[in-house]
């Protein structure tokens, strides 16, 4: 989100908004060629967390204030894609959030087995692959919320310093 951040805050609302649409729409026309149309999504979610961010810091509101509304806005994003992919699907979102900690643990055992860790570790995990996926499912909540506010911090941190370098004040 940070680019965002600088673009709007260097040319204002209504330019930064239709600096980022063209923006966007390359980088999705790119992804699109590529074969990486689903992550189409996460770039959505970054661009709306950069606008809300951006706008945020424009009205000047208190670092807390900043805080909630960005995080609340990613984190919103991020279950409306689940809902929305569960809607589409037909599936219930904990099954879209299962399906996805299933690939994720394909993924790393895959590449645990390309880096040579021990048959036996491997298997360990591949045993208990059904007890971490609930362990994740249960947990995704926090981890998307924790998730939305690290990314808002570090964003805020980096933005404060290139926005004040840049002569550009923010309030906190």
């Amino acid at each position: 989100p940070l680019p965002i951040v600088y673009f709007f805050s260097r040319l204002g609302r209504l330019r930064g908004a239709a600096a980022l649409t063209v923006a966007f729409l390359a980088v999705s026309a790119l992804l699109g060629l590529i074969g990486h149309g689903t992550t189409i999504t996460v770039l959505a979610m970054i661009c709306f967390t950069g606008a809300v961010l951006a706008e945020a810091l424009r009205r000047r509101y208190p670092l807390e204030k900043t805080f909630l509304i960005a995080s609340l806005a990613i984190f919103s994003c991020g279950i409306g894609v689940v809902l929305a992919v569960s809607y589409l699907s037909g599936a219930a979102p904990w099954q879209i959030v299962a399906h996805y900690v299933q690939g994720i643990m394909a993924e790393h055992l895959r590449l645990s087995e390309q880096l040579g860790i021990s048959p036996e570790q491997i298997a360990l995990i591949r045993e208990n692959a059904p007890q971490i996926t609930d362990f994740f499912i249960a947990i995704f909540p926090a981890l998307a919320l924790s998730g939305a506010v690290l990314t808002v911090w570090v964003n805020v941190l980096a933005a404060r310093s290139l926005l004040g370098r840049q002569g550009v004040g923010v309030a906190f």
